[in-house]
């Protein structure tokens, strides 16, 4: 046998070798491929969910998870409809928050723009879910989450027409679930106007005034003494700071000194409101002047009768 001959008998028993021995590989990595499928599939809920991990899909009645039906799922609502979702994940919320480390936000981005946005934690009972049900649009008397009211809000305030509704949830900067559907608002939004006016009293029925942190009859007197000039009555004043703060210049001198607290009113036409204001009081080297004005938070309408 000449040389060249040799080599080419080596190299096509060494090519033989070769494909044997990936033979062999693959005829092993199915099991292992099924051990693996297995393993992941025990984190879905159905076909469906399978089908669709990092989807968000919808529909006009509540979804059951691992009872959808895809004939009544959709992609097209009118602003009549009540809307709920259901959200698949590729993997549990537990692996994907780090053991409930990071919160997780829903946001509603309609035509583009961002018209509602709701964090969260997932409850320990379910931080091992690779789902999580969702409520867009649905009554006060149905819904079962609190991110519902903030939607519902957001969607008060489109327009009449055709909107593009997309559906995201993410935790920290990454995305990992998505759905869109589009709204006909061609008949105008009132319902969902109304839904937004149902939850706003809901809320304000059950808004109290904060419990104090501190009580200091003086100070609180005094501070209802400085919103005397106001249009509006003020009732209580509740601390919700555990003291002054102090704030000094450069040098470290003292210049003022600010705290927060809840004030209760009651406005000329007869209801009534919380705000949250900053008092503030000068110091002129050897004492602290009088309390006034710092600086004016949030305002929420209130029952008067929650003013205790």
């Amino acid at each position: 046998m000449s040389y060249i001959s040799g080599n080419i008998v080596l190299f096509i028993f060494i090519l033989e070798f070769t494909a044997n021995s990936n033979s062999q590989n693959i005829t092993n990595n199915p099991l292992s491929n099924n051990i693996e499928d297995s393993l992941q599939s025990s984190s879905y809920i159905s076909d469906y969910h399978k089908l669709n991990p990092g989807k968000i899909i919808f529909s006009n009645t509540p979804i059951e998870p691992g009872k959808e039906n895809q004939s009544g799922l959709s992609d097209t609502f009118s602003s009549t409809d009540n809307i709920w979702g259901i959200i698949y994940l590729n993997d549990s919320f537990k692996n994907l928050t780090q053991s409930n480390k990071y919160e997780v936000s829903q946001y509603i981005i309609v035509d583009g723009n961002e018209t509602a946005r709701y964090s969260f934690r997932m409850l320990p009972e379910k931080i091992e879910q690779t789902f999580l049900k969702t409520e867009i649009i649905v009554p006060p008397a149905q819904a079962h989450t609190k991110g519902v009211k903030h939607y519902v809000r957001g969607f008060s305030g489109i327009s009449a027409g055709m909107h593009d509704v997309k559906v995201a949830m993410r935790i920290r900067d990454d995305t990992v679930a998505v759905g869109s559907f589009t709204l006909d608002c061609h008949d105008g939004t009132e319902y969902i106007k109304e839904l937004n006016n149902d939850y706003e009293t809901k809320t304000m029925k059950s808004l109290m005034l904060p419990k104090p942190v501190i009580r200091d009859a003086v100070l609180e007197a005094d501070i209802l003494n400085s919103l005397s000039d106001l249009p509006r009555t003020a009732l209580k004043v509740v601390i919700t700071d555990n003291g002054w703060t102090l704030i000094k210049n450069l040098a470290g001198e003292p210049v003022f000194r600010t705290i927060n607290t809840a004030i209760a009113f009651k406005k000329p036409e007869g209801n009534c409101s919380m705000v949250f204001i900053s008092f503030r009081q000068d110091f002129d080297g050897k004492n602290f002047g009088k309390t006034h004005k710092y600086a004016i938070g949030n305002s929420y309408d209130i029952p008067c009768k929650n003013v205790k």
